[in-house]
């Protein structure tokens, strides 16, 4: 018995020494992420960040701290956070909690676990600098949920969703002019940042507060995808919807219902047509801010069109021009503004 345990005892430690490693490894390399997202959001190089400390970090130094090589001390974590005007709090690991991401991928598209966390750490960064912002110009929003409570399980509820939201937020039956200025005047945060490829837009909560993050840069990100993707988005974050349900589609119908709802569509084009014209849809496209494809995949959704008006349109028309370079583009430019109103405030 004696020899049993002293022959176990070794690889115990050996198993415990290298879990110590591993661990210390994932610390490193988490810290490296956090420091990189934080460097990238106050827009310095990795010299530029060296000469604000004042050089007594080397470039080469803190590019070992990202790619998670070593990790400073204390102290010198305290430098660059102030450098980076973040929380040591968030440089380890400590900083505003993000909740799951809720992701809208292009058709096919996946996104693995790693590639979360530069998001994950991004988004806590971004959030701390705003609150703080908000907090300076006594500009804080408050985020009520209009839906709190309100479950999704067919097509039916999500219209009925996407109307009560415009009855709660008075939008009456017009065309919403901007999303992003809707979504921020009611206490919802957007995020104009990198996405990974095949990534439309992703919504979350940071430290409690609703978030939507897009990326307006991207070419294939025309005004119309982001307005929708934000209210997809938005969906996420305003109710419920079982797991046993096309829990990606129901998005989507809520988000082209609140952009279009029933009423003034059918008032436009009636309740039931056998044929839906080019220059009907470009009219609907340019005031709704609405692509041709979501419109035509719409008024399927609604009954308006068959099953064969609706492939007509995708076989003879859209699959054509799948980026829809014909049509014309809604004439609003459509992106976040707030944050930049608020710096206009601070530099007062």
């Amino acid at each position: 018995m004696l020899t049993e345990q002293a022959t176990a005892t070794p690889r115990v430690r050996q198993r415990r020494s290298s879990g110590k490693v591993e661990k210390k490894r994932a610390d490193r390399k988490a810290f490296g992420t956090r420091l990189q997202m934080a460097r990238q959001e106050a827009g310095l190089t990795l010299e530029e960040l060296s000469q604000r400390i004042g050089g007594i970090i080397s470039r080469q130094s803190i590019c070992k701290y990202e790619l998670g090589n070593m990790k400073p001390g204390d102290e010198v974590v305290r430098q660059l956070a102030q450098a980076l005007e973040v929380s040591t709090d968030y440089l380890e690991g400590q900083g505003l909690k993000v909740d799951p991401l809720a992701l809208r991928l292009a058709a096919g598209g996946k996104l693995d676990k790693e590639k979360l966390l530069p998001i994950e750490a991004r988004l806590s960064c971004w959030a701390e600098k705003y609150n703080r912002k908000e907090r300076a110009a006594r500009m804080r929003n408050e985020f009520k949920n209009p839906l709190r409570g309100f479950i999704i399980d067919s097509k039916q509820s999500a219209e009925e969703a996407a109307r009560l939201l415009r009855q709660k937020w008075e939008l009456g039956a017009w065309p919403i002019v901007s999303v992003m200025n809707l979504l921020e005047t009611q206490g919802i945060k957007i995020k104009n940042m990198p996405l990974p490829e095949g990534t439309l837009g992703l919504s979350t909560k940071v430290d409690g507060h609703p978030v939507i993050a897009l990326d307006f840069s991207r070419k294939a990100n025309t005004v119309e995808r982001l307005r929708i993707t934000a209210l997809h988005e938005l969906c996420h974050l305003l109710v419920r919807i079982p797991a046993d349900v096309d829990v990606e589609r129901l998005c989507t119908h809520f988000a082209a219902c609140v952009l279009l709802p029933r009423r003034p569509f059918c008032a436009q084009v009636g309740e039931h047509r056998a044929v839906l014209t080019r220059k009907e849809v470009a009219d609907i496209h340019y005031r709704n801010g609405i692509s041709s494809r979501a419109i035509v995949h719409h008024a399927h959704d609604l009954g308006i069109i068959t099953d064969e008006h609706y492939n007509w349109w995708y076989d003879e028309v859209l699959n054509k021009d799948p980026k829809e370079k014909t049509w014309a583009s809604y004439p609003f430019n459509d992106k976040p503004t707030r944050e930049a109103c608020i710096d206009s405030i601070l530099e007062l």
